[in-house]
């Protein structure tokens, strides 16, 4: 049985820099692991979540969440697509309050694809997920909407 903590050690190498942990994860997982993918509800052809799927999948980032509590300081949340998998605001809504949780003043942003503009997406968010293939897009304003302008 594996015994090291991969988050904790990130924290700590990352605290003597006095670099804030931020942590990615996906709305689609785990459809590639046949077993839980199947008890989880979301598999191949990945469409159309749930409100089941979702509260099973938020209560793994909840786990995390709690488990680090504020050393996270921030969630890029990727794969919350609205168009391929149905992703609305009331179904990233378990998401974010899960993420919350451990650390309510830790930030999210939730990925909706490649986007020529920056948008706040879901409406809690507090930064702009930002994913560009055009890197000559620049954020026209600090704020989008409330929510802080980010480029990835």
């Amino acid at each position: 049985m594996e015994t090291r903590d991969l988050m904790e050690e990130l924290y700590q190498g990352l605290r003597r820099y006095d670099i804030d942990l931020y942590l990615y994860f996906t709305g689609d997982d785990p459809y590639k692991e046949e077993e839980i993918g199947v008890k989880f509800g979301f598999v191949e052809p990945r469409q159309n979540v749930t409100m089941d799927f979702v509260e099973k999948w938020s209560s793994v980032l909840r786990e995390y969440s709690l488990r680090y509590g504020d050393k996270v300081k921030g969630w890029w949340l990727d794969g919350m697509y609205r168009q391929e998998f149905g992703y609305t605001q009331q179904l990233l809504a378990p998401y974010y309050r899960a993420v919350k949780e451990g650390n309510p003043e830790g930030i999210v942003s939730f990925n909706d694809g490649i986007k020529p503009y920056f948008y706040r997406y879901y409406a809690e968010e507090e930064y702009t997920t930002g994913e560009q293939n055009d890197l000559s897009l620049v954020p026209t304003a600090r704020f989008h909407d409330g929510a802080q302008a980010h480029v990835l």
